[in-house]
């Protein structure tokens, strides 16, 4: 496992322009909270001085200046976290959509696989769920979870094929309820497990509120895994190195 890196100044602003470039994913964690800002890109940056983010919503209770705060970036197969803090709005910030001022990250950045990030992975809190099937109901454990599948795992061997449909039912700490229809795409039985039987699924019909509820538990998991792995010293390789 590779330790959390320094990466030059110019190594630095490098990967920050291509997070800009490719309009990554960003997500931003407020220290010592649950509480997450999801679904963010960087708008703009200045070298050494601050960060702007775009895509928070007005009727979020935006942090003041001051506050600490993880910033995750999704840059292909691999998660960038590193520690920031927001920054006062300057004059114009107020126009349009919300935009977050950040100030620039370092010196500490933290490199992760997103396969390493999977959330309901072992080192995190188990879920349980209810998978409801050709009229019978089977308690199962979510082994992994993102915002378009997930993987089971029961006790019991069931007699089910690829792409039957099924429900998944479930409490997501932290965002409530779940309910949703999936679709079987891969079955497999392991011998002398706990739980031999695993399923994997394709998330087909959730109601809003529902799909609310994944999105906004996945990014809270995913957010507190990249503050983990980055304040342990890393959990993933450097950028650039293979799977």
């Amino acid at each position: 496992m590779a330790p959390v890196r320094t990466p030059s100044p110019a190594e630095l602003e490098d990967l920050l322009r291509k997070a800009l470039d490719t309009r990554a994913p960003a997500t931003l964690r407020l220290e010592g909270s649950n509480r997450i800002l999801g679904d963010l890109r960087l708008a703009a940056l200045r070298t050494g001085i601050d960060l702007r983010m775009e895509g928070a919503k007005r009727r979020d209770l935006l942090p003041v200046a001051g506050t600490k705060a993880a910033l995750s970036l999704v840059m292909g197969d691999e998660v960038l976290s590193a520690a920031t803090v927001f920054l006062p709005a300057e004059e114009g910030d107020a126009a349009g959509a919300p935009v977050l001022r950040l100030a620039w990250p370092g010196p500490e950045i933290g490199f992760h696989y997103r396969k390493d990030m999977r959330v309901a992975a072992p080192s995190q809190t188990p879920l349980n769920a209810e998978l409801e099937v050709n009229g019978g109901v089977w308690q199962a454990r979510i082994l992994n979870l993102t915002e378009m599948g997930l993987g089971l795992g029961l006790s019991q061997e069931l007699p089910l094929e690829p792409f039957t449909i099924v429900e998944i039912r479930t409490v997501l700490p932290g965002a409530g309820p779940l309910r949703a229809v999936g679709e079987i795409r891969h079955i497999t039985v392991l011998d002398d497990e706990p739980l031999p039987t695993r399923l994997g699924l394709v998330i087909r019909d959730a109601n809003p509120e529902d799909q609310d509820a994944l999105y906004r538990f996945v990014q809270l998991r995913r957010a507190d895994r990249s503050e983990t792995m980055r304040t342990e010293g890393g959990a993933g390789a450097g950028m650039g190195e293979g799977s």
